[in-house]
């Protein structure tokens, strides 16, 4: 990473909040895919690379209710728009949010900007920051973008993680879920992968006996986590189920002169941190790969301390 571009406070309203078996926040490719349109419109004379982004999330909620204690959340959902003969249409199950989040791209810089290419970069970052959908909801306010060199970077790098609060940082722990994994191998617990998945996004107590000593017969509850933090499963990528079919080939794709192919939801953990714990801003950062079989992964290289 030679820079890093700050897109800060972007409003996002009616963005997926549905990413696979999750829900609640925008799978974490719907930001590298934003990057990737933003780097695709700027000028061609500028010889750059947005190699990765990192977001911070400072505001959501989710267009979700429950409809008595205890129940599930269900979304809320509208009929619209209307059929052609001006009827109500059927309902279709769609999670939306409205986020503010920030977003922080690095940058492998080519061409060693001088600063009037500075300001042409953030220009056009400008123009184009809203009218692209980010994660298919609508931006509705102009983000202040900034622009930082890599020593720039590193001599405020603590003010810059203050300035990002308040919000949380969205990194990788696909550790812990491999080390859940260890544990259920050891107690021969059936399907361990997938158990082990489960155990983040479950609720589980246990009674904790003796907590009351005057009420013995009164029993305490207490949550019972795998991991301290605030873990969440995430989507991070898909893995293709068939082959690359020929453009056209499949009816009713977004792009019908690209060629197509079916793909299902990887899974992982993710982890919600407070910027200012960050030590090495590059730690934040995801990236995208593809491996030899063709898995699309998006990749964080957290460490924890």
């Amino acid at each position: 990473m030679d820079a890093m571009i700050v897109i800060r406070n972007i409003q996002v309203s009616a963005a997926n909040a549905i990413a696979g078996f999750t829900w609640g926040f925008p799978a974490i490719s719907n930001f590298l895919g934003y990057v990737h349109a933003l780097q695709r419109k700027l000028p061609d004379h500028l010889d750059i690379e947005f190699s990765g982004c990192a977001v911070i999330c400072h505001n959501h909620k989710t267009q979700a209710y429950q409809p008595k204690g205890f129940a599930d959340y269900s979304f809320a959902l509208t009929r619209n728009p209307l059929t052609k003969t001006g009827a109500s249409a059927s309902f279709v199950e769609e999670g939306r949010m409205n986020m503010e989040v920030t977003l922080l791209i690095s940058v492998v810089d080519n061409m060693f900007l001088e600063t009037k290419h500075v300001n042409e970069l953030v220009d056009s970052l400008g123009k184009n920051v809203q009218m692209q959908h980010l994660a298919g909801g609508l931006i509705g306010n102009q983000p202040k973008i900034s622009f930082l060199s890599y020593q720039k970077l590193q001599e405020n790098h603590r003010a810059l993680m203050f300035s990002l609060l308040p919000g949380f940082a969205l990194v990788s722990r696909h550790d812990l879920l491999l080390q859940q994994q260890r544990n259920f191998i050891e107690q021969d617990i059936e399907n361990p992968e997938l158990q082990a998945w489960l155990s983040f996004s479950s609720l589980t107590y246990r009674p904790v006996s003796g907590a009351r000593p005057e009420s013995p017969e009164k029993v305490e509850w207490e949550r019972v986590s795998p991991f301290r933090g605030w873990l969440k499963p995430i989507s991070i990528g898909y893995r293709p189920i068939s082959e690359v079919y020929e453009a056209g080939v499949v009816a009713k794709v977004r792009d019908a002169n690209t060629p197509a192919g079916f793909v299902e939801n990887l899974y992982s953990i993710g982890e919600w941190l407070s910027p200012h714990r960050i030590k090495n801003i590059e730690q934040l950062i995801w990236q995208n790969s593809v491996s030899e079989s063709g898995d699309y992964i998006c990749i964080n290289h957290y460490q924890s301390a």
